[in-house]
């Protein structure tokens, strides 16, 4: 078992590299046992006359996130709070899904790419939220028209030690900020704004039909963490690789 070579880590000189199959069958032993108990979906009434609508729900939601091929977002999140300490999954919606009908789309997210306020135990606790990717800039200048002339990259992202080799002249980082701020009424709503090399893409409080209300009924992030261990204050937990 000789993956220390991978690690090429320089802080840590003179550190003993057993070899031995442990952490490996560990992981994959604890993978196995999450994807034994695959959960499934089961809406329970909140009251007597909810009774047929939750029977509706749960017989839809498993089709919603058998077509968005939840079960490997499920597997794909697991293996990151195994090895990393924390899987995310963003629920997002796609417009361009089902031939442009627009569907549910659910993704595991890279943590190197998110960012909250430092302190707080719960991402959806952070007053602003951002998401970082990595896109093709001509596709986002013909989607973005007011993106042309700003193709210079002004956000860099972190990247793994095996992806220093990959060029990213042809990219640019988007964020995806999300925040919350209370309305006239002081009831807190959620915005989201899509932004790239400076220029903002979309802002849910300069559009009408959002402004008001923001982007979702509640004031929650389409993106949940979960641990593999807990830490007192930090978000992230602990891997069983640690």
């Amino acid at each position: 078992m000789g993956h220390w070579k991978n690690y090429r880590d320089p802080l840590m000189p003179g550190k003993a590299q057993p070899s031995s199959g442990w952490l490996f069958n560990s992981i994959a032993n604890k993978h196995a046992d999450a994807m034994d108990n695959y959960p499934e979906p089961m809406v329970l009434p909140r009251a007597a006359d909810d009774q047929a609508t939750a029977q509706a729900l749960s017989s839809v939601l498993p089709v919603v996130l058998e077509q968005a091929d939840y079960e490997q977002v499920y597997s794909d999140v697991w293996w990151r709070k195994l090895k990393q300490g924390t899987g995310v999954t963003g629920i997002f919606w796609d417009p361009a899904a089902r031939g442009g009908l627009g569907d549910i789309a659910v993704r595991s997210v890279n943590l190197l790419m998110l960012y909250w306020e430092p302190g707080v135990q719960d991402i959806q606790d952070s007053p602003d939220l951002f998401h970082l990717s990595l896109e093709d800039t001509a596709r986002l200048t013909a989607q973005y028209p007011q993106l042309a002339g700003h193709a210079a990259g002004v956000v860099d992202v972190p990247r793994y030690i095996h992806e220093d080799g990959q060029t990213t002249a042809n990219k640019s980082v988007v964020v995806d900020w999300y925040y919350k701020r209370p309305d006239e009424n002081g009831k807190l709503r959620l915005h989201y704004c899509k932004l790239c090399n400076g220029v903002v893409l979309y802002a849910s409080q300069n559009d009408p039909a959002l402004a008001a209300r923001g982007c979702t009924t509640t004031a929650s992030t389409p993106l949940c963490s979960t641990r593999c261990s807990w830490r007192r204050i930090l978000p992230p937990g602990s891997a069983t690789s640690t």
